[in-house]
């Protein structure tokens, strides 16, 4: 006689979730018409994780009546998705992840003003009418000084790279644009009119460039900090193999933003880990720039088995 069992029995022990899924974060835009696992494995992944989690946040309305009040309906009122998980290497790529920045596209090259020394110099306040422009390609990390040798002619300085002109061999005039180069490549231009009339002979003017963000390599590359801005759009995929090592989940997020606030927590005997959260936002054809529609039905992602 079978022995009857009682409270929640097993039904398919293959379907029991045990373990942690790879995560991996890639572009959004040349991925956006794909609904199904596409990042590569090897180069998108974040690596080794101590945790991984996916959270489908949803807010209802109840709608009450009677005495004493008795529930008559529920309506949804907003719908938030995320996968959180806490990475393990620590590495350029997945703290600029972290910053909320996308690594395939790297940060932007960028400039700053540092200081001046000038009696009455200035310079044009507004970028649309005259500014310094650097060049995300080539632009190097140095900090640069300019020294006006006349009036209306100056030089420019490189603490690394030393003096620098145009591909002309020029230096510095503050009536025209100048394009300084750095080893034969273009680093950034200084604009007609960007300097007023009022510089005089020694005058001096400091700025620094930052080179665009490079995260390919696990030991090099550089992550500015005190200058955060919304995070960019990335794809997120999360891939989750059953104990069985046959069957898969798959969670997918077409366009996502990821937040954190980093905490490196070195420890004597263990490892520091860094924790992420990868907000799902709309990738249907009702936002801007997307033309694709197979998100439509499914504005923040799907998840699928196989």
């Amino acid at each position: 006689m079978a022995i009857s069992r009682s409270g929640p029995v097993t039904r398919d022990s293959s379907t029991v979730a045990l373990g942690l899924a790879k995560v991996l974060v890639g572009e959004a835009d040349a991925n956006i018409a794909s609904i199904t696992q596409v990042l590569d494995q090897t180069v998108n992944s974040l690596g080794a994780l101590n945790a991984s989690n996916f959270t489908s946040n949803v807010e209802y309305w109840k709608l009450e009546s009677g005495y004493p009040l008795l529930e008559d309906l529920t309506i949804p009122l907003r719908e938030a998705v995320s996968l959180g998980c806490e990475f393990k290497e620590i590495k350029p790529g997945n703290l600029a992840i972290a910053r909320g920045i996308d690594p395939a596209g790297g940060d932007a090259a960028s400039w700053a003003y540092q200081d001046m020394t000038s009696g009455a110099g200035g310079v044009e306040s507004d970028p649309a009418t005259a500014t310094i422009v650097v060049f995300d390609a080539t632009t190097i990390s140095d900090v640069w000084t300019v020294v006006f040798d006349t009036t209306t002619t100056y030089k420019v300085f490189g603490l690394q790279s030393g003096h620098v002109q145009t591909a002309g061999a020029q230096d510095g005039s503050i009536s025209a644009d100048r394009t300084f180069q750095v080893s034969g490549s273009d680093c950034f231009t200084i604009e007609a009119n960007y300097f007023d009339a009022n510089w005089v002979i020694d005058d001096t003017y400091h700025f620094v460039t930052t080179a665009q963000g490079d995260f390919t390599n696990s030991h090099s590359g550089e992550i500015a900090l005190g200058n955060i801005e919304a995070p960019d759009y990335v794809r997120v995929e999360a891939i989750y193999t059953y104990p069985n090592g046959q069957n898969h989940m798959y969670i997918i997020l077409p366009r996502a933003n990821v937040t954190s606030s980093v905490e490196l927590a070195f420890a004597m005997e263990d490892n520091a880990n860094v924790a992420v959260t990868c907000e799902a936002k709309r990738a249907d054809s009702g936002v801007t720039g997307i033309t694709t529609t197979v998100w439509d039905n499914m504005p923040l992602g799907r998840i699928y088995f196989d």
